[in-house]
């Protein structure tokens, strides 16, 4: 299989709201307060930091976003669970991708989640639920909570080994077949390589995705490959 995702522009309404504010965000120089709680960003080291740089390194691109929506698009999932909702870029791809789909997304910095709630309220998303907790502490609650739904799972926040092998296999534990596990950042650092080298070795998982940036895991019981994509 090789899937080619450099021509997936998509321009609607609510996808250049999106990208209206990204452009926003880059522009804004508040520093704000903010707490590192996983393994953070190569070029984000300060506690306080401005809105225009979490936004540039953190924040999911145009390219990333239309990547979630398409994804969520294409599996129809009951739930969608975020790991790390940052400014709220990828939510709201996620969100608006299906309106009918609840989204769960959890963060542990207040600062960038009240922008991100914020702005959700502008967009008029009634299909988010926004969580200010540490991952460690609501994850196995939430997928408990959703165990026998189709879902879609974004990780984006505590990139390390031990973290992402954790979080991984409580999605595995609690997630039912057809359910999608999508990790970021697979490539960033020796850490994660050897983390997702390791998860896409996973019984239960059918097929999994290399596209460089992220890694996309089908859970499932049938043929088992792995493939490496454009994107």
């Amino acid at each position: 299989m090789k899937s080619d995702l450099r021509n997936i522009k998509i321009k609607n309404k609510e996808i250049c709201q999106i990208l209206q504010y990204r452009s926003k965000l880059l522009s804004n120089n508040t520093a704000i307060t903010y707490k590192e709680l996983g393994a953070g960003s190569h070029k984000l080291i300060a506690k306080e930091k401005k809105v225009k740089n979490i936004a540039k390194y953190s924040g999911s691109d145009e390219r990333k976003g239309i990547f979630l929506y398409k994804m969520v698009k294409h599996f129809k999932p009951d739930i969608i669970i975020e790991l790390g909702t940052s400014l709220g870029l990828g939510t709201f791809y996620m969100a608006c991708a299906d309106r009918n789909c609840p989204v769960i997304t959890i963060e542990g910095n207040e600062s960038v989640l009240d922008i991100a709630k914020n702005e959700s309220k502008f967009q008029e998303f009634t299909n988010i639920q926004f969580i200010l907790s540490n991952f460690d502490d609501i994850l196995e609650i939430i997928l408990m909570q959703n165990k026998n739904k189709k879902a879609f799972v974004f990780i984006d926040g505590n990139h390390n080994y031990t973290s992402t092998l954790k979080y991984f296999k409580l999605c595995l534990k609690h997630n039912i077949d057809e359910s999608v596990i999508i990790i970021d950042d697979i490539h960033w650092s020796k850490d994660m390589d050897r983390a997702w080298k390791e998860i896409i070795t996973f019984n239960r998982i059918k097929y999994s995705i290399d596209y460089f940036y992220s890694g996309l895991l089908h859970i499932g019981a049938k043929n088992k490959n792995n493939y490496i994509a454009s994107f």
